[in-house]
């Protein structure tokens, strides 16, 4: 039997197409203009004109913010939302809002037409259940009453069938989900994420955290959500290109190529650790090479040689040992780097050799060895100043 609100549900639907088909060119527009002035701006660049330095900066900010605005508007024409939350906060004089469920945010002109999965007050969806619930923003703790969860199956812009729930958990919808992951690439669980995932998805950025799990059990999965989460909730301080992820092997990272893209999320760098450091050491030392970390076993497996001398060093730098002789060698770096004694200008002691062993092992430790250095020299001028005025 059709649902009694079904009608209703297919109007909003509706709505928010026809919005989306007004929206997307609109988009377009503007970043053929904005590509049109970064083409520009590149042609006739000078790097010694700041004003030109700036203006090309900021039209490329905007060319991929409004190249992540396309993309996500095409992808909503499929599927704009997936879930709806009706949440009555109790400061709002008993006003109950829709919060519609999608993987952006989408307004038309104040009016909130699909809420992004990573915003506050989604929280309710994934967490909250009929009756009394919270959740947190800038703005503190938000109390009120959840009166309606509802999941929807959406495909292709039409609306094929949505169900009332009280937790996230529905089994018809997680099978349907876990049906459509059944390929070679990771996929993305916005529809499904459970109460214990969001909490380590929405942890503050600063609290350390140890996810442990079974091979299976989504502890790659929870960390790519994470990621497209902190960059939603920090963008004024966490940018897509100071992300990098560091996984096993190629193979690994081509199966998790599709998720961060399908959650909004482009140009984070994906990298093998070999990878990194050959990047590295070919960009500040060129005259070093370095070897796949297959190709070892490789040359032993084809060679029949297990106990060659390449295999001998593999095994010992994969071992705890190693680890320790390195320590105890930064550790010697670091100890020759201070000078043996205090910082001294005809004679007079401006700052003693226990003060400068103190700002690099404690004050600055947090710090690589070289910007130590360069922090310690910044305070030893600035003292300086101080004493010679």
């Amino acid at each position: 039997m059709e649902h009694p609100d079904f009608p209703v549900e297919q109007a909003y639907l509706s709505k928010v197409l026809s919005y989306l088909n007004e929206y997307l060119p609109e988009i377009l527009s503007q970043k053929d203009e904005v590509d049109s002035n970064v083409a520009y701006g590149l042609r006739h660049y000078n790097d010694l004109n700041p004003d030109q330095f700036i203006a090309l900066t900021l039209n490329l900010n905007v060319q991929g913010a409004l190249s992540q605005k396309l993309n996500q508007g095409k992808f909503a024409l499929n599927k704009p939302y997936f879930a709806r939350v009706d949440f009555n906060a109790e400061d709002e004089a008993g006003e109950e809002k829709s919060y519609y469920i999608g993987k952006m945010t989408l307004m038309r002109g104040l009016t909130l037409l699909i809420t992004d999965w990573r915003a506050p007050v989604s929280s309710l969806y994934y967490e909250g259940r009929i009756g009394k619930a919270a959740y947190d923003c800038p703005d503190g703790l938000i109390n009120g009453e959840i009166s309606l969860k509802r999941q929807y199956s959406v495909e292709a812009g039409e609306l094929l069938s949505f169900a009332d729930i009280d937790i996230t958990t529905n089994d018809d919808f997680l099978q349907a989900a876990l049906g459509a992951s059944k390929d070679r690439r990771l996929k993305d669980i916005v529809t499904t994420i459970q109460a214990e995932q969001n909490k380590i998805i929405r942890a503050p950025l600063f609290e350390p955290m140890i996810v442990q799990g079974a091979a299976g059990s989504g502890k790659t999965t929870i960390a790519l959500h994470r990621i497209a989460y902190l960059l939603y909730n920090y963008d004024k301080t966490l940018q897509p290109k100071n992300v990098m992820i560091i996984a096993p092997n190629k193979f690994f990272l081509s199966y998790i190529s599709d998720v961060l893209p399908d959650l909004g999320v482009e140009q984070v760098i994906q990298t093998t650790f070999g990878d990194f450091v050959s990047d590295f050491l070919e960009l500040n030392l060129k005259k070093w090479r370095i070897s796949s970390a297959t190709d070892a076993v490789a040359e032993a497996v084809n060679l029949g040689q297990y106990n060659n001398p390449r295999m001998e060093v593999a095994r010992l730098k994969g071992d705890l040992r190693f680890l320790k002789v390195i320590s105890r060698y930064v550790g010697h770096i670091e100890s020759e780097s201070l000078p043996s004694e205090g910082f001294i200008v005809e004679g007079y002691e401006i700052f003693t050799h226990e003060a400068i062993e103190n700002l690099f092992f404690n004050t600055y430790k947090y710090l690589p060895t070289v910007k130590r250095a360069a922090e310690i020299r910044k305070h030893l001028n600035n003292t300086l100043k101080r004493k010679c005025l």
